[in-house]
């Protein structure tokens, strides 16, 4: 295991000191690393401030150049949010910007680029909650993956436990896969629930192991993700993503045509998962039974229940010019997993 660490955690949002005093604290972080490293024979690979951005990771490599440290640094991680205040397609962007930033280094080594933070920009709004942000996680896994990433981590797990929030166990302005498993400042009393976006999480894990095939959408709102697996499987994730959501839901007709398959196999569709606002939509089913408090575990178990995934009638595969093809109809907001297996 290798373990990425960041120096700050959006440091310069919350500094209100000089570029010198962030450079005289930052100095003695790294100082300190080195000193720890040396006394037990460990590897920490420190990283800058993450969200801070160009300007005060600038403050400190210009510190660390003076010194003749700057080999402290290690990796290079930025905090990515949008689809909702602002759109998605300013992550590649984003991402430019952060590679460009290693040219201002001038130590050459193999530094790793990645998003300690991602998400949308949706603070203190319901989309984190709702199905929409499933269609978000993949259509952002598909972005990083185009973008060669070496990692990226959704922030974050489990709506946080510490702050004081709303009784209702959905709609706390939170960002977790999961609810909260208590009521701040009790202790830990309920079993978190799986917000719709766990599953876009669940249907992309399923691509583990496999060779990526180049998946090219004719049209938004539709995007995704496929994989060969080593036993000639393809499985697909599908995603229906539209930033506008006051024009949802519908839904999208979608062929999809999977090229160069061994000229003699027959294929048929093995599985089809599906989450969507009537399959894996926890929040929908609080709203459901009218926005129940986190302590209600009669309505916590349904809630449980209708946060699973669905699944559904595999489409017929239809095998012509060395293509398999199906058809489906893609919910907005919606995802689907399919695999495709040879007879």
């Amino acid at each position: 295991a290798k373990w990425l660490w960041e120096i700050w955690n959006e440091a310069s949002g919350e500094f209100d000191g000089t570029p010198g005093q962030f450079a005289d604290l930052s100095e003695q972080v790294y100082l300190a690393k080195e000193r720890i490293e040396k006394a037990y024979g460990a590897r920490i690979l420190m990283g800058l401030t993450s969200g801070g951005g160009p300007i005060s990771d600038g403050w400190i490599v210009q510190r660390l150049k003076a010194i003749g440290k700057e080999h402290l640094v290690d990796h290079l991680s930025y905090h990515n949010y949008a689809g909702a205040g602002d759109s998605i397609e300013i992550i590649s962007r984003y991402i430019e910007d952060q590679r460009a930033f290693l040219g201002t280094l001038s130590d050459r080594k193999d530094y790793q680029v990645g998003q300690t933070e991602w998400n949308c920009t949706a603070m203190f709004s319901t989309r984190t909650d709702m199905p929409w942000n499933a269609t978000m996680a993949v259509k952002m896994a598909r972005i990083y993956t185009d973008s060669k990433l070496d990692y990226s981590a959704f922030f974050h797990l489990v709506d946080h436990a510490e702050k004081k929030m709303k009784p209702g166990l959905f709609e706390t302005g939170d960002f977790g896969l999961f609810t909260r498993p208590n009521e701040w400042p009790a202790p830990i009393t309920h079993q978190p629930i799986p917000k719709p976006v766990y599953n876009a999480f669940v249907f992309l894990n399923e691509l583990k192991g496999g060779r990526r095939l180049p998946l090219v959408s004719s049209n938004d709102p539709v995007d995704g993700l496929a994989v060969v697996m080593p036993d000639g499987s393809v499985r697909i994730v599908l995603t229906s993503y539209d930033e506008d959501i006051a024009r949802q839901p519908y839904a999208t007709d979608v062929s999809v045509e999977v090229k160069g398959l061994p000229k003699n196999a027959a294929y048929v569709c093995a599985r089809l998962w599906a989450a969507d606002g009537q399959y894996g939509n926890s929040h929908g089913e609080w709203v459901r039974l009218g926005k129940t408090p986190i302590s209600d575990r009669e309505a916590n178990g349904r809630i449980m229940a209708a946060s699973k995934y669905g699944v559904l009638e595999p489409p017929e595969v239809s095998r012509a010019d060395g293509k398999a093809t199906f058809k489906l109809s893609l919910p907005g907001p919606g995802i689907r997993l399919v695999e495709l297996k040879p007879e």
